[in-house]
């Protein structure tokens, strides 16, 4: 065996040149190993037998598909310009096609756009554009046009026919992929029946919807693959089987639907011998047309039945040998009842099946329902880690919100995450009105929802139960309102309920109601983590109250419920720096209560409060959305209109007046009447807030000279 280097390969050269520089690293190396002939016959073996780099052949220089097309095209012109017809300039069409099948995309765009130009003139001087006629030049300039279209449409044509196959194939295969999706999710669906253990747990949740078809695309493929052998094993465990399968019971209960099968045997082409039909229809006994496999369903036992010429034995089959023996076997969830499912094996032989054939179908019914329970376990311990962390998600956003308004966005959010449909009700301490906060999927009607509540409704119940109401299914509850009756709900919009009193120090904040759509039930541990999530809530609801009050008596006035004086000041001060950048007008009404004084000393300190309580009312009554309305102090109230000129504002401090003149106030002495005075100003260019409001003070000083009761403005 010849040694071989791990040198780098050397350049190519010829032999001549490899041979001398050999005969030099010899004699280079010769006196290192002088004394030595076996040792340096061994090095000179060693160095001629290092690979040398082979040879490579010099590319031969070939045309691309630019160069030919451009060489037709040019060939073509030539020769239309040499017979002066237009007629060769066909050429250059074909050319164009072949360069829409062949170029890629931007060299032919390149290629078509300088042909298209080239055609284009040439077919201009062909048609007589030289000429001086106005008609000549028009016609040579229409075959241009024309001769520059012909192209361009020709070398678009193949690129547009496989633009429109690819898009074609790609439609039909995302529509294949969306039809495996579903099937896979049908499939997962149909385990998930087959595997349940009771009612409770085929009830519908809300989830999100990506990680749920993901999860149901992932456990279709994983059971199919599991069952598929399990089926396989039963038939090399079986002898002579032709075609084992497994049938399940539809959501109706009306079908039987093929689930897997596998055939045995093959014809010559390699393919199965033999196919199940994919639906046996059950009829009014139970039967119908899915023979023996229908019969054993109704009769909840296992079937063998041997009959050459029966037609209830090859019922089932579709295409192939029809069978003359068939074993089908029930398969019972692990709470029993009815057959969910029904594995059938079949062969062509007249050979009845043995009772230890019996035996390991029932073994194989058993392992794949264990298999799909395994699954189901894992699946539940999977669903509840995500429902924990929702719930400490929700926990964690309902304690770092303080406002009652945020508060009601927060929780919608973060209970949506565990059941689709949420309301939060508020009532009132005494618990005899209920105004709904907010309110989101299936009970969505109720958001605004605002009633005297019904002492024998579902949410009053549970206040006073201090416990989740209805305790069973909504079907299965006695039937009462939700609030009261006539609300905006009506109960059969919902699939199930549950309201969830809200206590918070041992006072009643609200109720909290959940829901789920027609045709789904609410799962205990679901209700369990709303529950959790409502004591949550509750204390949030309770803080978020406490910080209202407090933010309220801070900024409001404490007697007409107002903007008091400092909420004003900055008030004023965020209208004039916005309308500095709008560059809109800013105008200040100052107005106050004639003969005040008079009214605290003759109808006393109480009476005077009323009339400053309905003043205010009527000030904001009559004030726009974008208005503010605050007390100055005493009996001076301030309006801040923003975006109104001066006219605007004297037209809206005359609809005050006029309304608080109207106004009566009833007193143990009889009714009282007042009337009040207002001072208009208009923000100027170098102004500030509290300068206009000055300005405005003025003006109200001279709507009182000249008798009270009247509009003053500058």
């Amino acid at each position: 065996m010849s040694p071989q280097t791990s040198s780098p390969p050397r350049p190519v050269t010829s032999s001549r040149t490899n041979a001398r520089r050999t005969g030099s690293r010899r004699a280079a190396r010769a006196p290192a190993v002088s004394g030595a002939p076996d040792a340096r016959a061994g090095l000179d073996a060693f160095v001629d037998a290092a690979p040398a780099r082979p040879r490579v052949a010099r590319r031969s220089w070939s045309p691309s598909a630019t160069a030919v097309l451009g060489a037709v095209v040019v060939v073509a012109v030539v020769v239309a310009v040499g017979v002066h017809h237009p007629l060769p300039l066909v050429g250059v069409a074909g050319a164009a096609v072949a360069a829409g099948a062949w170029l890629p995309r931007r060299p032919l765009l390149r290629w078509l756009a300088l042909t298209s130009l080239i055609t284009a003139a040439v077919a201009f001087v062909l048609g007589g554009g030289v000429s001086t006629s106005a008609s000549g030049f028009a016609r040579a300039a229409l075959d241009a046009v024309i001769a520059a279209s012909l192209v361009l449409g020709f070398g678009a044509l193949p690129r547009s026919l496989v633009f429109g196959a690819v898009r074609a194939a790609r439609r039909a295969a995302q529509a294949q992929a969306d039809a495996d999706v579903l099937k896979l999710v049908d499939d997962a669906r149909l385990f998930r029946r087959i595997g349940a253990r009771g009612d409770d747990d085929v009830a519908g949740q809300h989830g999100e919807q990506d990680r749920a078809l993901l999860k149901d695309v992932s456990e279709g493929v994983a059971q199919r693959d599991r069952l598929y052998r399990l089926l396989s094993l039963a038939g090399r465990a079986l002898s002579d089987v032709d075609v084992v399968a497994l049938y399940a019971l539809d959501d109706a209960g009306a079908a039987l639907v093929l689930v897997e099968q596998v055939v045995r045997t093959h014809n010559d082409d390699g393919g199965p011998d033999a196919t199940n039909k994919p639906r046996l229809a059950l009829g009014g006994r139970g039967t119908g047309e899915a023979g023996v496999v229908g019969l054993v369903v109704q009769r909840r036992s296992a079937l063998r039945v041997v009959d050459a010429d029966g037609a209830a034995v090859r019922a089932h089959r579709a295409t192939g040998p029809m069978p003359q023996s068939v074993l089908a076997v029930p398969v019972f969830s692990r709470s029993g009842g009815a057959p969910r499912a029904v594995v059938v094996v079949d062969r062509v032989a007249g050979r009845p099946f043995s009772d230890d054939d019996e035996t390991f179908m029932h073994a194989l019914g058993a392992e794949v329902v264990e298999g799909l329970d395994t699954e189901r376990v894992v699946d539940d311990l999977d669903a509840a880690r995500r429902r924990v962390s929702r719930v400490y998600a929700a926990t964690r956003a309902l304690t770092g919100v303080s406002r009652t308004g945020d508060l009601v966005d927060v929780a919608l959010r973060a209970v949506g995450e565990l059941c689709p449909g949420v309301a939060i009700v508020e009532t009132s301490r005494v618990g005899t009105t209920a105004r709904v906060l907010g309110a989101c999927g299936p009970l969505a009607p109720l958001a605004g929802f605002s009633t005297v509540v019904d002492g024998d409704g579902f949410c009053a119940r549970a206040l006073a139960e201090r416990a989740p109401l209805p305790h069973t299914a909504l079907d299965k509850a006695s039937p009462r309102p939700l609030l009261a009756t006539g609300e905006a709900l009506a109960l059969a919009d919902v699939g199930d309920l549950r309201a969830v009193p809200l206590f918070a120090h041992g006072e009643a904040q609200g109720v909290l109601v959940v829901a789920v759509a027609p045709g789904e039930r609410l799962r205990g541990e679901v209700v369990d983590a709303v529950v959790a999530v409502a004591d949550v809530l509750a204390l949030a609801l309770f803080s978020a109250a406490a910080f209202d009050d407090v933010e309220r008596q801070a900024t409001t006035d404490g007697l007409t419920g107002v903007w008091n004086r400092r909420t004003l000041d900055r008030r004023l001060d965020e209208a004039v720096a916005r309308v500095r950048r709008s560059g809109q007008p800013l105008c200040v009404v100052l107005t106050d209560v004639d003969h005040f004084k008079s009214v605290n000393d003759t109808w006393g300190h109480a009476t005077g409060d009323e009339v400053l309580k309905g003043v205010a009312k009527t000030l904001v009554s009559c004030a726009r959305t974008t208005d503010v309305v605050g007390r100055l102090g005493g009996e001076e109230f301030v309006v801040v209109c923003e975006g109104t000129d001066l006219d605007g504002a004297v037209v809206v401090a005359e609809r005050m007046r006029a309304a608080i003149k109207a106004q009566r106030f009833d007193t143990p002495r009889g009714p009282l009447s007042v009337t009040s005075s207002f001072g208009v100003a208009l923000l100027t260019v170098d102004e500030t807030g509290h300068a206009a409001l000055e300005r405005a003070d003025q003006h109200l000083y001279k709507a009182k000279q000249q008798g009270r009761d009247r509009v003053v403005g500058g």
